[in-house]
């Protein structure tokens, strides 16, 4: 169980890394509609489902990371070819997505 001040510690910690909390929980409906538009961009930019840019390599490794943590967004739609990806990445590396605990 989480004590009162390991509670406040972390409240603080992302706060000066995304700002106000309650603020941005507020306007979470327009950061949704802003990753919707990111993932269909993406969607036309991906070369193959399982390496972005045709061949496997670093840049899988970041957009894997930032892809596994938006799958934990309730609201995303995800574009087949962006889905396919994350989720031939997801079987390869053998890192489970968040889709089932969506917030």
């Amino acid at each position: 169980m989480a004590t009162a001040s390991a509670r406040a510690a972390y409240i603080q910690k992302e706060t000066n890394v995304i700002g106000d909390l309650d603020e941005n929980f507020y306007r979470s409906s327009e950061w949704i509609l802003m990753l919707n538009a990111s993932l269909a961009h993406l969607d036309s930019l991906l070369v193959t489902t399982w390496a972005c840019n045709g061949d496997f390599s670093s840049d899988d490794v970041d957009l894997f990371v930032f892809l596994r943590n938006a799958s934990i967004v309730k609201g995303a739609i995800w574009p087949i070819k962006v889905r396919s990806y994350l989720d031939n990445l997801s079987a390869r590396s053998k890192v489970p997505l968040y889709f089932d605990s969506t917030l």
